[in-house]
């Protein structure tokens, strides 16, 4: 029950729209009771001979509230059918108001659970974007897309039945078995004996449906996983003819889907019959201590239907009720799998006691610095290097062997498992990741864009953009020249990842987002890969601009600006196998000699290498 208990957290921060939905609740139970004695003066009227004697009595019981009262009662209540429709009348205005309750009611708790469930997603949403990096190498972008689609959509449904039908259907049911223990404690002892028989049936098929409900969801995030991936990569399955292959591999999850939904389906198409079954075997025993009672002279014919009309009224909330156990149990499960990210160890920007640090005066160190991934083999051994301030720093080596890697563990994506990274002489690790991150621009192969306009793109994080910086930065990157031709200029939408855009045209975005930022370290992770000949001499002239007086890291296979970096580190199976200049490294490391002839001279200029994949 952690979870409901997590999830009342949420619900009573509105909680006097719970309190008003309970009183609304009350009074509609309480209207609901009092609708029964009007229905048994209508049986009164229809069986007994003696009815208008009876109204007239109680007609002038009503002289304590006047005499013209008294009169007007009388003479409603003279006549028979007058008698009927008055009776009637007042049934449907209790009815009316009845309704009038229950509305309001529901509303109230329709909206406390809409509430606290954006309040869940919002939350959720938060911890999220503050998860690292690393966590996301485990569990799947579409394992956290079901978060928030599935997941989120039970927990929505279950907070609105959970806050509605459990407040009100108990009400209705507590209130019409009071007026039924008063009316005759026998009969309704003797229907009530199924109860016991109807609890453990839905607790039993609860079970069932919880159980099947996980694994459900599971699946469900599996098939967004695989839709996404086949989705973005259409070109891949339309080339490689994947599209049976990938028709195999949603059909395959679609029918693991499909028996856990059929478990649910199951469970809850049998307990609707079950308690119905109960109720009518209740029914069928009331009957019988019915009649009992009537010929033993105990209950009064005309008492009957209405007994039986309320002992129907206590049933359905139980009805109700069963199916809302069902709708409890997805919503438990749902709630499990998003509290389950909420409760991930986040990064902590600015953590009590993190030292802030200054904006970078002396220079980078890796000391010895080892990772690995869990417990995979090493990535990194050994890596001892020095950046100074303003130095542009190349790393080289074939793909896989952990440049990327390398370049991560400066803004804290990764922690290094062995050895420490040095700003200034102050261990990272110590410092606050928000100081340290403020300081740092990065631009990689795979960019990333955002559906927002080329402004908000450009000096992305910031809610009220600097203009001459945002157009001082496109010019740089000439991003400027494009955007002019674009309907809305800068106010242009550029779509989701921004597809609007040439690949081109994305990487000079990204790298025009880095200059607005002006950070002290710049990272260039294949940053110029999907340029053409012209877009590179164009940017590379900027890069060389840009650069000055910063502390530069470049992966690149075209970037000239590796020929003439301050220093190059080669990189062979996670180590540093030599360091120097490009002079220095042609002549005395047979790596870097290997990977300058295949990836720079005999490339030529006009020549376009693969993209480098660079793996873990």
């Amino acid at each position: 029950m952690k979870e409901f208990r997590r999830l009342l957290h949420y619900v009573l921060r509105y909680k006097f729209r719970v309190i008003a939905g309970v009183l609304f609740g009350l009074l509609s139970a309480a209207l609901n009771v009092v609708c029964l004695p009007a229905l048994q003066q209508v049986f009164t009227w229809l069986f007994e001979k003696d009815a208008l004697d009876t109204f007239r009595r109680f007609a002038g019981r009503l002289v304590v509230l006047g005499e013209p009262v008294r009169r007007l009662a009388l003479y409603l209540l003279d006549d028979a059918l007058r008698a009927l429709i008055v009776i009637v009348t007042v049934l449907i205005v209790l009815k009316a108001l009845q309704a009038v309750a229950r509305g309001l009611q529901e509303y109230l708790t329709g909206f406390v659970a809409v509430k606290s469930a954006i309040d869940i997603s919002n939350d959720l949403y938060s911890r999220v974007v503050e998860l690292p990096v690393g966590f996301f190498g485990v569990a799947r972008a579409s394992q956290t897309v079901s978060r928030f689609t599935n997941d989120m959509a039970n927990v929505e449904r279950g907070l609105n039945t959970l806050f509605g039908k459990t407040i009100r259907e108990p009400l209705n049911f507590l209130f019409v078995v009071g007026y039924c223990f008063w009316k005759s404690p026998l009969l309704t002892g003797s229907a009530l004996l199924v109860t016991p028989l109807v609890a453990v049936t839905v607790v039993l098929l609860g079970r069932t449906v919880r159980k099947s409900a996980r694994r459900a969801l599971t699946s469900r995030a599996r098939l967004v996983g695989i839709l996404s991936e086949s989705l973005n990569g259409m070109r891949i399955v339309k080339t490689f003819l994947g599209g049976d292959y990938e028709k195999r591999r949603f059909g395959e999850e679609n029918r693991r889907l499909f028996r856990q939904s059929r478990k649910i389906v199951k469970a809850e198409a049998a307990t609707a019959p079950l308690v119905e079954f109960l109720s009518f075997f209740a029914g069928a025993l009331m009957i019988v201590v019915a009649g009992y009672l009537v010929l033993e002279g105990r209950l009064r014919a005309s008492e009957v239907p209405t007994m039986f009309i309320a002992f129907t009224m206590a049933l359905t909330p139980l009805r109700k009720l069963a199916n809302v156990n069902n709708r409890f149990q997805l919503c438990r499960s749902a709630s499990e799998r998003v509290f389950e990210y909420m409760d991930a160890e986040t990064e902590k920007l600015a953590p009590a006691g993190a030292v802030e640090l200054p904006k970078l005066a002396h220079g980078i160190r890796f000391e010895n610095v080892g990772f690995r991934y869990d417990d995979s083999e090493p990535v990194l051994e050994d890596i001892d290097f020095e950046a100074a301030q303003g130095e542009v720093v190349a790393v080289v080596g074939v793909s896989g062997v952990g440049k990327t890697t390398l370049v991560n563990l400066l803004p804290r994506f990764y922690e290094p498992t062995a050895g420490r990274i040095l700003f200034d002489g102050t261990d990272i690790a110590g410092g606050s990741l928000r100081s340290l991150r403020q300081q740092i621009g990065l631009v990689t192969q795979d960019v990333l864009l955002f559906d927002d306009t080329v402004r908000a793109n450009i000096a992305y994080g910031r809610t009220a953009p600097d203009e001459e910086r945002v157009q001082a930065a496109a010019r740089a990157a000439h991003v400027h020249e494009f955007v002019g031709r674009m309907p809305k200029g800068y106010d242009t939408v550029i779509g989701e990842g921004g597809v609007l855009l040439s690949r081109g045209q994305r990487q000079r975005l990204a790298i025009a987002r880095a200059i607005y930022k002006d950070p002290a370290i710049l990272i260039l992770d294949e940053a110029t890969s999907s340029l053409d000949s012209e877009s590179e001499h164009l940017i590379k002239e900027a890069l060389d601009e840009f650069m000055e007086g910063r502390t530069t890291f470049v992966i690149a296979h075209r970037l000239a600006t590796v020929e003439r970096a301050d220093r190059i580190i080669v990189l062979e199976r996670g180590r540093i196998e030599a360091a120097g200049t490009h002079a220095e490294l042609v002549a005395a490391s047979g790596v870097y000699r290997g990977l300058y002839r295949r990836q720079f001279r005999d490339a030529g200029p006009t020549e376009t290498p693969g993209s480098e994949e660079e793996t873990r």
